[in-house]
Order: structure tokens, then C-alpha cells, then sequence
């Protein structure tokens, strides 16, 4: 016989024993403790415990410190693993929740974005009025940049966008060139009926004894940029006589092409704005541009403004036989300037002012029907 330990209190036993008397656990088999199935000794049920004895007590208090059971009890409700499963729950549950937020965010900004975008025009123009009320308060603090009504009520806030335009984006507006205000028709290059005296305003043309271009024994004089001439007769649309009433070749009578020569009133102009100087002149080389533009200075109600006004050409569009024109004409003494959208019609001088805008940038010009063309137009400079 030999003293062994039980495996489920640790208390020391016999071998042979069939029952501890520790811990009152039944052995099975044939009461062989080393002998016991594995399988039996985990089903195994201690029962409930007997009063110790005094001697069983006295033992159990010199007995070897009892071993931990050999398999662990089922966790009960509220322990570490009930815990860490709801922690997992938990974690579950704070992710779906992101997502639902995150998926609520997104259909809410997408649906701003949309009314937003709905809401450019309106939202574009109140900027608008804000940016142009801020230059009427501007005003009001530097009254000598006011422009008043007739009845002198206060400042009048002044709006560059024409009327009728469509807002595109930010400060790009477009209108159509039917909606601008125009000068009326094709305008040929014709004296006034009632012209006494007029000028050259192209570089140079020839004083013929005939009405004939392809006559070159005809020619008399050459007539320099600035000449003037009395008027005789008007004979026809093309040609104009007229006698020199001054220089070299003063009293010399002849035909001068009317499409070269203008009203001395008209000269003034266009002599102090448009072609004050060589440079001018080389750079707008082309005739019917030079009249246009002078008749562009007289519509807006530049003709008495400072002299020397810069003129380029921001945009060109040829749309053949035609071909619609933008330019920009530039102060220099105040800086301020604007835009006269003109249209040529290819091999002929006519010409026709389409309408006058404030200053802006030109986008783009795009033909819509014969004679009638879109267009979109920044005006940002003068809005910020």
C-alpha cells in the first residue's frame, strides 16, 4: 500500500482507498486511485461533504496545501469572459453606430451641396449687391467718387452687369448681343449730308481727277493722315469731291474714296483717342477699325474725356464672312476703361456696334444666328 494525494483536494490517501476521507469523493473502478479512468474522475460529482471527525479535522489541519481542481468551473454571470464579451458587444454597437452617422453626413452634405447649387444664381447676385454696396459705402465716406441722381437724393450705386444678363458662376455673366444697346443697323462710312468740311484719317490716300482706283494716271496728291478738305459734292457712296484747304498743295480740287475720309468733328475725336500718336496708328492700321472706334467713344460719352485712350483687342471671332471684334478701351488718366463689341463685315468698311459693357474680361464669344452672338463676360475686377 502507498499514500498518494487526491486530485481534487490534495488531501494524502491510500492507494486502496475507495473513498477519500478528506474530501468524501467516491473513486471508481476497483479502488485503485492510480488506476481510475481520467474520463470517470472528470464526470466525477463530489458530494456533499460529511461532518469531519476531531482526528479528521487534526489532519486536515497537517495535510498538504490542497491543489487547485483539475478542470475549471463554467464561468458564472458577471466574470472576466461575461465581461469581455460585452466589450465586444459593445465595440459592435459603437461601430454601427459610426457608420449610420457617417452615411447620414454624407446624404445631408450632398443634399446641401445640391441646394447650394440650386441657390448660386441668388447666392452670386446677393454677393453682387453686397460687393456694390460696399463701393456705395466707399462713396459715402469719399463723396468726390459719388454719382448722383437729378434730384440730387444721394449716391446712386452703379451695377456693371448689363441688364438681362444670365449668371454663369462666381462673377461670369453672358448675354446676348440683341440685349445689349446698340447703334442701329450696318453703318456705312458716310459723311453727313450736310458736311463742309472733313479730314483723312488713314495713313495716306491719293486725290484722283476721276472717280476711278484702277486709273493710275489719275492721281493728283498724295494726302497724309490729318489733311483737310472742303467738302464740293457727294456724287455717289464711294467717292467724295473735295478741294485741299491747306499745306503744299492748298486749292488742289479732286475726288477723295469717302470711305477714308470723316467730319472734322469726328476726326477731333478719333485724333485725340483713338490715333493720338504713330504707335496708335501703326497698331490699329486698319481703317474701318479707327471709325468704329470713334463712333464706340461717342456712344458711350467718352468724347470728352482725357486724351490718349489705350486701345487693344482682348478677343477676336471669325465667324466668316463676319467678324465680331472686342475691344478694350483704357484710361490711363483715371484708370478706368471699356469694352465695345463691334462686328466687320469681311472685303466691305460697314461695321456694326454691337453694344457697349463696362469693363470685364472676356470669356468667350460665340455666334448664335447670323448677327447675333452670346457672350460671357468676368467682372470680377470691378465687383471685389
Amino acid at each position: 500500500m502507498a499514500l498518494i494525494k487526491c486530485p481534487y483536494c490534495g488531501g494524502t490517501v491510500s492507494d486502496k482507498a475507495e473513498r477519500c476521507p478528506h474530501c468524501s469523493t467516491q473513486f471508481t473502478g476497483t479502488g485503485n486511485l492510480q488506476n481510475a479512468p481520467a474520463a470517470n474522475a472528470a464526470a466525477a460529482t463530489p458530494p456533499a461533504a460529511a461532518p469531519a471527525s476531531a482526528e479528521t479535522q487534526i489532519d486536515n489541519m497537517y495535510a498538504p496545501p490542497r491543489s487547485a481542481p483539475i478542470f475549471a468551473p463554467t464561468p458564472a454571470p458577471g466574470s472576466k469572459h461575461s465581461s469581455q464579451g460585452r466589450v465586444l458587444l459593445y465595440v459592435v454597437l459603437a461601430l454601427l453606430f459610426g457608420a449610420a452617422c457617417g452615411a447620414g453626413f454624407y446624404i445631408f452634405n450632398d443634399r446641401k451641396h445640391k441646394s447650394s447649387d440650386s441657390d448660386k444664381p441668388s447666392l452670386a447676385a446677393a454677393a453682387r449687391t453686397e460687393n456694390v454696396a460696399e463701393q456705395h459705402r466707399a462713396w459715402d465716406d469719399d463723396e468726390a467718387g459719388c454719382e448722383y441722381d437729378d434730384d440730387d437724393l444721394g449716391c446712386i450705386i452703379h451695377d456693371p452687369v448689363p441688364d438681362g444678363a444670365e449668371h454663369l458662376y462666381g462673377n461670369v455673366y453672358a448675354i446676348s448681343t440683341d440685349e445689349l444697346d446698340e447703334c442701329g443697323g450696318w453703318i456705312k462710312p458716310l459723311l453727313p449730308d450736310n458736311a463742309r468740311r472733313a479730314a483723312v484719317f488713314a495713313d495716306r490716300i491719293w486725290l484722283r481727277s476721276s472717280m476711278s482706283t484702277s486709273d493710275s494716271s489719275n492721281k493728283l496728291a498724295l494726302l497724309e493722315y490729318g489733311t483737310h478738305l472742303d467738302v464740293v459734292s457727294q456724287p455717289n457712296d464711294k467717292w467724295t469731291e473735295v478741294r485741299i484747304s491747306g499745306g503744299e498743295h492748298h486749292g488742289l480740287r479732286g475726288y477723295a474714296a469717302t470711305e477714308f475720309i470723316i467730319s472734322v468733328g469726328q476726326f477731333s475725336v478719333m485724333d485725340s483717342h483713338i490715333t493720338p500718336d504713330a504707335d496708335s496708328r501703326e497698331k490699329l492700321s486698319t481703317a474701318k477699325w479707327r471709325r468704329a472706334l470713334t463712333d464706340a467713344v461717342c456712344q458711350y460719352g467718352w468724347a470728352g474725356v482725357t486724351d490718349g485712350l489705350i486701345v487693344s483687342t482682348p478677343y477676336k471671332l471669325e465667324a466668316l464672312p463676319r467678324e465680331v471684334i472686342a475691344f478694350r478701351l483704357f484710361d490711363p488718366s483715371d484708370y478706368t476703361a471699356f469694352m465695345a463689341f463691334i462686328e466687320f463685315y469681311d472685303g466691305d468698311e460697314e461695321y456694326r456696334l454691337l453694344g457697349c459693357t463696362d469693363d470685364c474680361d472676356v470669356r468667350h464669344i460665340s455666334a448664335i444666328s447670323t448677327g447675333t452672338y452670346r457672350l460671357e463676360l468676368d467682372f470680377s475686377s470691378m465687383l471685389q
